[in-house]
């Protein structure tokens, strides 16, 4: 699918168990791998930009490494037409790459110039149309991205989430506005978003 649909979140470590208790005992475990993801910048036309004292972008140019594949990527976030500060969904580009090191000289002679990196362990489980990906990011900690694997409404996708979050048994969680990368270049910023379930 081009358009992709998910949450990210972080949990306090007893949610943290809990939810990875309910993925161990009902869900399908599917992978476990390294991921070192570089991210590029068009120094002609930048994806980046300053916005209320932080750094952001709303594109990103992304090649991938992984022990299961690697690949390049495109996402635009879509901003939501009701809530201007948060993001709806993300249009997204992906596809193949049998040579990352030729793909890094191609965006290189292109000009575009690498931004930084995101080197992380992700574990997947599948439930029904739910990919939970379990992530352990250096510098920033501990993640899970909840993403919905079928076409559907972003909103509806998004109380689906919070619905199969609240079957496990979960009551609090923490959403994150943004991705890793404006997590890294913001250190100093709190992007959560706190949200009961009860």
């Amino acid at each position: 699918m081009d358009r992709e649909i998910e949450i990210k979140i972080q949990l306090a470590s007893q949610e943290h168990s809990k939810l990875l208790a309910w993925l161990e005992a009902n869900a399908k475990f599917r992978t476990e791998n390294r991921q070192v993801d570089t991210y590029y910048n068009n120094p002609k036309q930048p994806f980046t930009f300053l916005k209320d004292g932080y750094k952001d972008a709303e594109d990103y140019l992304r090649i991938r490494k992984s022990e299961k594949g690697n690949s390049i990527c495109f996402k635009h976030w879509v901003k939501d037409p009701e809530d201007q500060t948060k993001h709806l969904y993300c249009d997204e580009y992906e596809t193949e790459v049998d040579d990352t090191m030729q793909m890094h000289k191609i965006l290189d002679a292109l000009g575009y110039k690498k931004d930084i990196v995101i080197d992380k362990t992700r574990r997947v489980y599948e439930y029904q149309y739910f990919e939970f990906a379990i992530d352990q990011v250096k510098e920033l900690g501990n993640f899970v991205e909840i993403e919905i694997k079928q076409e559907m409404d972003p909103r509806e996708g998004h109380q689906k989430i919070y619905k199969i979050l609240k079957q496990m048994g979960i009551k609090q969680i923490k959403i994150l506005q943004r991705g890793y990368v404006s997590m890294i270049w913001n250190k100093e910023h709190d992007f959560a978003e706190n949200k009961s379930l009860i």
